[in-house]
């Protein structure tokens, strides 16, 4: 019972003091940290599953040390790998570009439209990560290849 009267005079005022930058703060930190996370699986599914390389052989794909043959597949998988995420960069910024310009005075007219698009930018996310989630659960399964040409299935 005390706890809640804690909360209750202590920590509920604060949080409502708070605006909407320690949200902004938390959303982009968790957005970079699965950045990380997210090309070091694409990477792997491209070394594993394009370039049927051993799971030793892509775990030290980052180390310095390496030949010449291993040097050139490696450049070859790192380049794949860059393609894919510009590809996914682009994709992912083409829709946020072209709502931003109807969706800015949308949220000026309505007392709660900036909550709603932060919200609806959260649930956007959290299925994401959960698609992520489920890739890497399912690891075998994510990748296709079509046309000498691959893409990763369920990534963004």
């Amino acid at each position: 019972m005390a706890l809640f009267r804690y909360i209750r005079e202590q920590i509920w005022p604060l949080l409502r003091t708070l605006k909407i930058e320690p949200y902004v703060f938390l959303f982009f930190t968790c957005i970079q940290i699965t950045e990380i996370t997210s090309t070091q699986l694409i990477q792997d599914k491209i070394c594993l599953f394009k370039y049927n390389r051993s799971a030793i052989y892509c775990a030290q794909i980052n180390d310095e040390k390496s030949d010449s043959v291993e040097d050139n597949i490696k450049s070859e998988i790192l380049s794949d790998l860059a393609q894919y995420i510009i590809y996914r960069t682009i994709i992912s910024s083409l829709p946020s570009i072209l709502l931003s310009l109807f969706i800015g005075s949308w949220t000026d007219k309505y007392i709660h439209g900036r909550k709603i698009i932060l919200c609806l930018a959260s649930l956007g996310y959290a299925a994401q990560f959960a698609l992520l989630l489920w890739n890497a659960i399912k690891f075998e399964l994510g990748i296709c290849q079509t046309d000498n040409y691959f893409y990763l299935l369920l990534t963004e």
